[in-house]
């Protein structure tokens, strides 16, 4: 299985974190969990689009957590992770 289908599964797994948290099933120690790994893969590649819009999905996140959230924002950023989880795994 190459890198870009494992990137590709681990951001489907933050966008069910994220959807699992706003329903109150996972604590928030999760959703910190995609933030380090978001944030990380923002710092390992810091000249792709990708990357970069990663960083700023890491950010809405931590917004989330601490209760400053816009639903629109979040909307977009999952439905990102989402498209670029699809494209990785085709």
């Amino acid at each position: 299985m190459s890198a870009l289908r494992i990137l590709g599964i681990l951001d489907s797994v933050v966008v069910l974190v994220v959807l699992f948290y706003l329903a109150e099933l996972v604590p928030w120690n999760a959703v910190l969990g995609c933030i380090v790994f978001l944030a990380s893969k923002t710092v390992i590649f810091p000249t792709d689009l990708a990357s970069i819009i990663d960083g700023i999905v890491a950010i809405v996140l931590v917004l989330l957590l601490f209760d400053v959230q816009n639903t629109v924002v979040l909307g977009i950023s999952l439905l990102f992770l989402v498209q670029k989880a699809v494209r990785s795994l085709t």
